[in-house]
């Protein structure tokens, strides 16, 4: 990992830039990013069609809204940690 990359310190604008240049992710932990919220989420569902695992455990900020458009957006999903975020 890139030396910038720290659980806790992964915002929205990190992790749209990982995205951005890496539309081809199947699995993506972010675990105890509690700056994370819902747009990161929103853009990571929008660009990684192919996501099969993500793990958001204690991310605090997100809501409902973003595991929506994860539903939405990444058919092949087969696991979603959500464990001690608001939405659990």
């Amino acid at each position: 990992m890139r030396p910038w990359w720290k659980g806790s310190e992964i915002n929205d604008a990190v992790l749209i830039a990982l995205v951005d240049r890496c539309p081809a992710l199947t699995n993506v932990t972010v675990s105890y990013s509690r700056k994370l919220a819902d747009a990161a989420i929103v853009a990571l569902a929008k660009r990684c069609p192919a996501l099969i695992n993500v793990n958001v455990c204690d991310c605090k900020k997100l809501t409902g809204a973003a595991f929506i458009a994860l539903a939405d957006g990444c058919p092949g999903l087969t696991n979603v940690n959500v464990s001690y975020t608001a939405a659990s």
